[in-house]
């Protein structure tokens, strides 16, 4: 009989969830921070994007899958909490 490997149950790696979670707290603050400087300042369409993005990145969490001894882990950064926390 051949041997089956068994899958996960995960539809996405850790890898790819840090990827979407990093998309889905950045653009969501470039987006806001964008709207707000068009609205406030009456400066050229390069400051409308570049400022809003460079502010999205600090402001932004950041997410990374990591291998552990305890195995890999989705671990959160952000500028407004101390430390690195454990999502997974």
């Amino acid at each position: 009989m051949p041997v089956v490997k068994k899958r996960k149950n995960n539809l996405m790696g850790l890898k790819t969830k840090s990827i979407l979670y990093n998309f889905l707290a950045f653009a969501p603050t470039y987006i806001i921070l964008r709207w707000l400087f068009q609205y406030f300042l009456t400066e050229n369409t390069l400051v409308y994007t570049l400022v809003p993005a460079l502010i999205a990145m600090v402001l932004a969490p950041r997410f990374k899958a990591v291998k552990t001894e305890a195995g890999e882990g989705l671990f959160m950064r952000w500028t407004f909490i101390k430390g690195v926390r454990r999502i997974d």
